[in-house]
């Protein structure tokens, strides 16, 4: 029981916290793309706050390509997230792009099957991750 407390007492949650001003006036390249942009957050596992400080910046450039919301998309599931996520990904779709929708197309296919598992309690093998040894692992 103390070594639960303990851990609990240590268990820090990420410091989600940036200058949005500053993160919304990036050109869209640096913001998307570099490290002291969104990607920043999604480092310090902070995807929900990048996912939400994705969708402010595509709201104040409409004009940017549409990446943008694909990333927010990733954002939103890796914070799990799935419903909001999901018509995201499939905007995505872009005409005549080679390979492109494939790749689409298997990205909701993994989330989906990663949001059947969270649903269900059950990890890639379809067992309760917790009534694993894991030693075993």
């Amino acid at each position: 029981m103390i070594a639960l407390f303990a851990a609990l007492a240590f268990a820090v949650a990420p410091d989600c916290a940036v200058d949005r001003p500053a993160m919304l006036a990036l050109p869209r390249h640096v913001f998307d793309q570099a490290h002291e942009g969104c990607r920043a957050l999604a480092e310090r596992g902070c995807d929900a706050a990048a996912a939400d400080l994705i969708a402010v910046y595509r709201a104040g450039h409409p004009n940017d390509p549409p990446i943008l919301g694909w990333h927010e998309g990733q954002m939103r599931a890796n914070a799990g997230d799935y419903a909001a996520a999901r018509p995201l990904f499939f905007a995505a779709h872009h005409a005549g792009q080679f390979g492109w929708n494939d790749y689409v197309d298997v990205t909701i296919a993994l989330y989906r099957s990663r949001s059947r598992r969270a649903a269900c309690g059950t990890d890639a093998s379809g067992s309760d991750p917790a009534s694993r040894d894991a030693s075993v692992v």
